[in-house]
């Protein structure tokens, strides 16, 4: 997946909010990587009208629901791009809605760094996996899931 037209385009990250630990995070893991910065899930938003980006990190300022509605706005422009939804404020239902909505991932305080850090990895590196995960039913207890391999 590349993020501009041509075929040799470098990829771009675009990370939301100002917290500190996700852009060294992104820089370590992805060297060679243009990151973009957005202040607000707004600002966000309409620089993903704007151009495409290969992987989209949101900000711990929001709350988790508030990541998932910016995802479903995200979907409609850009149907494939693969989001990482960080908050400090998160509930069983946000989750289940992000993995409705296709969230790449979930992390929400306290997290570890180094499991942050292997996701941005599998998140760059994997293959296309958004449409293969379709929830059943799911309820802060259970989630029943089909996922084609």
């Amino acid at each position: 997946m590349t993020s501009g037209q041509g075929g040799g385009s470098r990829k771009t990250a675009l990370v939301v909010g100002s917290d500190s630990k996700v852009a060294p995070a992104v820089r370590k893991v992805l060297p060679g990587w243009k990151i973009a910065r957005a202040a607000n899930n707004s600002a966000a938003l309409e620089m993903l009208k704007a151009q495409p980006y290969d992987l989209v990190l949101t900000g711990e300022e929001s709350s988790g629901r508030q990541d998932v509605e910016l995802l479903r706005k995200i979907r409609i422009v850009r149907p494939h791009v693969r989001l990482i939804i960080i908050t400090t404020e998160s509930t069983p239902s946000d989750v289940i809605a992000a993995m409705r909505e296709r969230a790449f991932s979930y992390f929400s305080q306290p997290y570890s760094m180094a499991v942050f850090e292997q996701m941005l990895h599998l998140a760059t590196t994997g293959p296309v996996w958004d449409e293969g995960i379709e929830i059943l039913s799911a309820t802060p207890e259970l989630i029943q899931l089909i996922a084609r391999v």
